[in-house]
């Protein structure tokens, strides 16, 4: 990749804008965003689980994170084919993320990576 050009912020600060070729463009990798001429990159950070199990809480039953709804209820609900609305009404402490998050952690845990 060439580097064009070198801008300053001030006495000491300076930085670089990137220039690419078509070729580096569509070589990108997942994560990476080019906002005009300036390439942003995203680092996957690790995600605190939204399941929780604590010995002092419902026995240590898996749960939502900070709620005492633990989470095969919501199972249990999809399985008796109700909606996750139907469920997010009958546990209004458990956002509608927090439930995609565990559902998308389940499916992780079951299928792996792909």
């Amino acid at each position: 990749m060439k580097m064009k050009g070198v801008s300053k912020l001030g006495a000491q600060t300076r930085f670089r804008i990137p220039i690419k070729t078509s070729a580096e463009v569509q070589r990108e990798q997942v994560g990476v965003v080019i906002l005009g001429r300036l390439k942003i990159e995203n680092f996957p950070m690790p995600r605190e689980s939204v399941v929780v199990s604590d010995p002092e809480i419902l026995g240590g039953t898996p749960c939502f994170r900070g709620t005492r709804v633990p989470v095969d209820s919501l199972i249990d609900h999809l399985e008796a084919g109700d909606s996750l609305d139907d469920f997010l009404d009958n546990f209004p402490s458990v956002s509608r993320e927090a439930a995609i998050a565990a559902l998308e952690e389940a499916k992780s845990l079951l299928t792996g990576p792909r």
